[in-house]
């Protein structure tokens, strides 16, 4: 079998799936096949709706295997004939891709040819096209903010749980020095990890808790905001415990207003209250304490014996301690079910799936948030 030709695009012709497996699997002359992965020619939405107006719904027998969400590698596929053999195009998470069964070799010289047919195609088909399209929902998709600095809390948390912070003690004997020296640098080394995580965590947990506040207030707010900006704008720019509580009259979903005196809001108000410090670098010296050191010339005199690196490691470790950070993460966590847990069920149901995505969208004729792909996505070469 030699080379062949893919065009002309006017002779495409649909073909059913059952008929052409039947013929593949009959005519020896299908047992080869030419591929051809997508290089950018063509936009595959606007070929998508070509096919579409030309041959109706995709009715590849991929379509058999396709879920009803997006969860899918191949989204959409369609069986053509093409002259003497037979054309697949599908529509993939790795990009188009092209299958001719019954023909070895289809060079790209004609392949690019295949490419400018089709733009001319879709220039005379044009207003029939515009038909399709607009039926299209237009979604415009965005990396989740929330769900990023989640993952990011998440990373410094794991961190932290998997470190070792018992600092070794002086052994008894002299045969334990050794071990004692090697305990004593896997102890440095934690703790460095650890001071870095902790601030890291203790960083981000005022931040977490914000963007969630943000999230909810951007996604859920009420019809007054969503129509004015300038309103919205006023309602993001307040200071966060009064964001907080406004969110019953901004958003919709809350059934009542929140109680200020709730222990969660509470705790979530000392959290907020506290990452002054930390966001602007404090450096008064009282705050990092480690104690007093006495000197004679260049000799360090300290009051209670022990080691140095002990006691300045473990010093390190004031105002960013392993427990002190985890603690934030879980204050944030506590404080959003409460939020979750004073709105509709369904709303908060809606939200924690929002929450959860890693690249949800915004419909572009409602603004209405939606869930576009899975998180997980798989590319695969059909071959």
């Amino acid at each position: 079998m030699g080379v062949e030709s893919v065009t002309p695009v006017k002779e495409w012709r649909r073909v059913e799936p059952r008929d052409a497996i039947a013929q593949i699997k009959q005519d020896p002359r299908f047992a080869v096949k030419s591929r051809r992965l997508h290089g950018g020619e063509v936009s595959p939405v606007t070929l998508y709706c070509y096919l579409k107006t030309r041959f109706g719904e995709p009715s590849g027998e991929m379509m058999a295997f396709r879920s009803s969400g997006s969860d899918n590698v191949v989204q959409w596929h369609y069986k053509l004939s093409s002259g003497a053999f037979i054309l697949d195009i599908c529509g993939t998470n790795a990009g188009l891709q092209f299958i001719a069964h019954g023909v070895t070799v289809v060079p790209s010289e004609e392949w690019t040819r295949t490419f400018e047919e089709l733009k001319a195609a879709f220039a005379a088909a044009g207003s029939r096209m515009g038909e399709v399209r607009r039926r299209l929902e237009k979604w415009s998709q965005f990396v989740n903010p929330f769900r990023r600095l989640e993952q990011a809390v998440v990373s410094c948390e794991d961190e932290l749980k998997g470190l070792e912070l018992a600092p070794p003690t002086w052994p008894p004997e002299e045969t334990g020095v050794k071990q004692y020296l090697e305990a004593l640098g896997r102890y440095s080394d934690a703790s460095v990890r650890a001071r870095t995580a902790g601030f890291c965590l203790r960083l981000l947990a005022p931040i977490y808790a914000e963007s969630f506040v943000n999230f909810v207030l951007y996604f859920f707010r009420s019809d007054a905001l969503a129509g004015s900006d300038e309103r919205y704008r006023a309602a993001v720019r307040l200071p966060i415990h009064e964001r907080v509580l406004s969110l019953p009259g901004s958003c919709q979903g809350f059934p009542a207003p929140l109680d200020e005196n709730a222990a969660e809001y509470r705790e979530f108000l000392r959290l907020m209250n506290g990452r002054n410090d930390l966001v602007h670098g404090n450096c008064d010296p009282t705050q990092l304490r480690v104690g007093d050191v006495f000197f004679d010339g260049t000799i360090p005199l300290w009051q209670e014996d022990g080691s140095t690196i002990v006691r300045l490691l473990q010093q390190s470790l004031r105002h960013v301690a392993k427990d002190d950070a985890l603690m934030d993460a879980e204050i944030v966590r506590t404080f959003i079910r409460w939020i979750l847990a004073s709105m509709k069920p369904e709303i908060a149901k809606h939200l924690r799936r929002l929450m959860a995505s890693e690249y949800p969208g915004l419909r572009s004729d409602t603004g209405r948030p939606g869930i576009l792909l899975p998180n997980n996505v798989y590319e695969s070469y059909l071959g």
